[in-house]
């Protein structure tokens, strides 16, 4: 009896946390523009992944050349390689986006994919 009644609690506090998670918001490139406009501070935080090292500096040059009274851009990580889970944790944690060229995921899709999303661009040719 004991034991039924605590995998039933640990089963109803999962479901607590996994509805909590589900009622925060999303960050999509949808939403991202009106949240931005409601905000103090305008910041658009980036994860740079490249096939090369020099795409990735030559992406995050060109990015911290945009000049905008509106929002800020903040290059939070770069790396070269595949986009990995932990990429995609990093960009959901702090409300950003994936920004990827000419490299692939090998993050595994999220079990339930509306606890935790984010939003990821992938590019095969870029130009200024």
């Amino acid at each position: 009896m004991k034991k039924s009644a605590r995998v039933l609690a640990d089963e109803r506090a999962l479901e607590a946390k996994a509805l909590d998670l589900e009622s925060r918001s999303k960050v999509t490139l949808e939403n991202l523009f009106a949240s931005l406009e409601a905000a103090q501070s305008k910041v658009l935080k980036i994860v740079v992944k490249a096939d090369t090292q020099g795409s990735v500096e030559a992406i995050v040059e060109a990015l911290k050349k945009i000049e905008s009274g509106k929002v800020t851009l903040e290059i939070i990580h770069s790396a070269v390689g595949a986009i990995t889970e932990n990429d995609v944790a990093l960009a959901s944690a702090s409300r950003g986006v994936i920004l990827g060229f000419h490299t692939r995921v090998t993050a595994p899709p999220p079990k339930k994919p509306s606890i935790r999303t984010c939003r990821s661009s992938f590019s095969r040719s870029f130009t200024n």
